[in-house]
């Protein structure tokens, strides 16, 4: 297998090399078959800008060409800015996703087959109540008022085929007003079997939706706002609307969350518009409450990261243009025992030696992101050099690569030249030279403050087609030292991204981590070891936190035990990494009954089931409940502290453990129901 490196450099005629996302258009097909749904027809570019969030939909070849570095035809506003913004160093492994097969969009001309939305009239005291998650079964009885009729104001199914055409107010999928829903629910006499047969097909594969026992959604949204607790949301649930968003699977299955925050931002965005549109035919203002029970791996955790830059902002216009409290409502993710984050010290003539396991039959991309430990403005040239050897006896054997220091923005990819494979051949690995800028510094810094990153990528190395030849599992070793010139020793911070991903949606769950034989996985005890830090070891448990943690507003929630004050062995820790000044833990709630009995038991997909469920993605949604119940009293107090002052989270910590502030942060919260 004749194997080479190609290299491309951003330039004039050559605005963006291929990123790490380009590996999708290698591995799309085969990771859409793992989780039954054929591949996208159409990406999401998303643009973040002062104002707000604006889309604009790109056909395969226009998207293809685009993380290809080809020109785009048709390249309008807002696509015209966005890819400014990527000449100028912005990442935009974010930026752009995958979404949804053709019959998903609405057409501005097509002739719709479902009435206009309804918005729904609620009391003037609400408080709203919003879940951004994937299979949140909308016709489960615990979201259902003692009457029967939904607690749901509206559900946007991302992935659901567009219904309204040109009465739609979203660009995908359908959204269910609380109207359709009950219309639904008549027609279905009440039995959810019914109602989810009679709801469009979802996907190429036309899957019925909500078809698991287990649904990460449902969970979550039962917890967070489902009935059966005997507080005040099942005393006046009329008070309390939920909106849902339900992200698509695609998406949800990527391991590396490489593409959902188009996706989440634009289900943000709705929340907002609904919950506006509910206020103003109650001439009142509603607090706002959001539980996103995801947690990402990467470089982040100080609200920096796109998505909590989008989570902060929006946080921020609620409270100057309505004046009433909004939250939002994170997991400090569950990847303590994980082996994804390592630090070391790299000088001249002493560079870090990186093992990272790949299983066997892994079905998704990994990347692994190396980011120097230092911020500041973007530089010309990469300060490291990073060299990949594959496994030993893979039968892969790459040349030399090119000469050190490489010039910003430049793309490696080891490549299988093949008619077969395209004119940009198969690769079997990737090296890119980055910048990512953080879009909401706590700290004052000049415009375009950053850090130097570079990913590497293997693509999946799961494939239908046999013969089709893919990087293999093993252990892949990556140097990474100083480039010719750099004379100063300096910390790097290495993070091995993964998404945790619902079960249901990635049923074999392969992981790739890092290795080192000074790892300490278990105290003399017997029970796994907690400590942040293992000595001599590279690896770290310090800085695993959720990539979209810290930030000003945003809570991030740990998992701890009922019966004791001990927190869950394998919760996330603080502080964050180089973006991040000491990003950690704001509370921690009860998510697993007992070290012997993990989890909690809520809501599964059909009525009377309930499902056992553990993380911190549990967690997230007791603390959002609580919140909603606390926010709820905006209306009758009358405060004249400053909606984000308004209970703040240091009041709802009731319990230890005190241990530090990485893992526990105030307190626990008193887990009932």
């Amino acid at each position: 297998m004749a194997l080479f490196w190609r290299q491309e450099t951003a330039g004039p005629g050559n605005p963006l090399p291929r990123h790490p996302a380009a590996h999708w258009w290698y591995t799309l097909e085969d990771e859409a078959r793992a989780v039954g749904t054929p591949p996208a027809a159409s990406l999401l570019a998303l643009d973040l800008d002062a104002g707000g969030a604006t889309t604009d939909l790109l056909s395969p070849s226009q998207a293809q060409a685009l993380h290809q570095g080809a020109t785009v035809w048709g390249a309008t506003a807002p696509l015209a800015d966005l890819l400014t913004r990527v000449q100028d160093g912005l990442r935009d492994r974010t930026l752009f996703a995958p979404v949804l097969p053709k019959g998903c969009f609405n057409a501005p001309d097509a002739e719709p087959s479902c009435d206009g939305f309804v918005v729904p009239q609620m009391p003037a005291d609400s408080t709203v109540i919003a879940v951004i998650d994937d299979g949140i079964a909308f016709a489960h009885p615990t979201f259902r008022t003692p009457s029967g009729g939904t607690r749901f104001a509206a559900v946007w199914q991302q992935d659901a085929p567009g219904l309204r055409g040109r009465m739609a107010d979203v660009p995908f999928g359908h959204v269910f007003s609380r109207a359709e829903i009950d219309s639904r629910l008549a027609e279905a006499g009440g039995e959810e079997d019914r109602f989810y047969a009679a709801l469009p097909r979802l996907g190429e594969g036309q899957r019925v939706p909500f078809r698991h026992r287990h649904l990460h959604g449902t969970h979550v949204a039962d917890l967070a706002c489902g009935a059966g607790r005997g507080d005040a949301i099942d005393v006046d649930p009329e008070r309390f609307p939920i909106l849902a968003v339900n992200l698509p699977t695609a998406l949800v299955s990527d391991t590396g969350g490489t593409f959902m925050a188009a996706a989440m931002i634009l289900g943000l965005q709705d929340v907002l518009r609904r919950t506006e549109a509910m206020m103003a035919q109650a001439q009142s203002r509603f607090p706002l409450v959001l539980n996103l029970s995801f947690g990402l791996g990467g470089i982040g955790k100080n609200g920096g990261h796109l998505i909590a830059a989008a989570l902060e902002q929006a946080m921020d216009y609620w409270h100057a243009t309505h004046g009433v409290p909004m939250r939002v409502v994170l997991p400090a993710g569950n990847t303590l025992q994980s082996r994804l984050a390592a630090r070391a010290e790299i000088a001249p003539g002493r560079p870090h030696r990186a093992v990272l396991r790949v299983t066997p039959e892994n079905r998704g991309s990994t990347y692994l992101e190396i980011a120097l430990n230092r911020r500041g403005l973007k530089p010309t040239h990469s300060a490291l050099s990073v060299k990949v050897t594959p496994p030993p006896g893979a039968g892969i054997f790459p040349p030399a690569l090119p000469p050190a220091p490489l010039a910003m923005d430049t793309a490696l990819h080891l490549v299988c030249e093949d008619a077969a494979f395209g004119p940009k051949g198969l690769a079997q690995c990737g090296i890119y030279h980055g910048f990512q800028r953080d879009f909401a510094p706590e700290t004052p810094a000049p415009e375009g403050t950053g850090v130097e990153i570079v990913t590497v990528a293997i693509p999946a190395n799961a494939a239908r087609d046999p013969y089709r030849p893919l990087p293999p599992g093993g252990e892949w070793v990556i140097e990474i030292a100083l480039a010719p010139g750099q004379r100063e020793a300096c910390e790097i911070e290495l993070r091995v991204l993964r998404n945790d991903v619902p079960r249901q949606i990635n049923p074999i769950r392969q992981r790739s981590w890092l290795l080192d034989p000074a790892w300490q996985g278990f105290t003399p005890d017997g029970h796994r070891s907690t400590a942040l830090e293992d000595p001599g070891c590279s690896i770290t448990r310090r800085g695993s936190l959720n990539a979209l943690s810290g930030g000003r507003q945003i809570w991030t929630l740990a998992s701890s035990y009922a019966d004791r004050e001990l927190l869950s062995d394998y919760s996330s820790a603080g502080p964050g990494g180089p973006l991040a000044e000491g990003a950690g833990v704001t509370l921690h709630a009860p998510a697993d009954d007992s070290p012997l009995r993990k989890g909690r038991r809520a809501a599964g997909s059909r009525a009377a089931s309930q499902v056992r469920l553990s993380g911190t993605s549990v967690a997230a949604p007791l603390a959002t409940r609580a919140l909603a119940l606390a926010l709820s009293h905006w209306h009758a107090d009358a405060p004249s502290v400053a909606p984000a002052d308004f209970a703040p989270p240091e009041t709802f910590a009731v319990r230890g453990p005190h241990l530090p502030w990485d893992r526990a942060g105030f307190g626990g919260i008193a887990g009932t129901g």
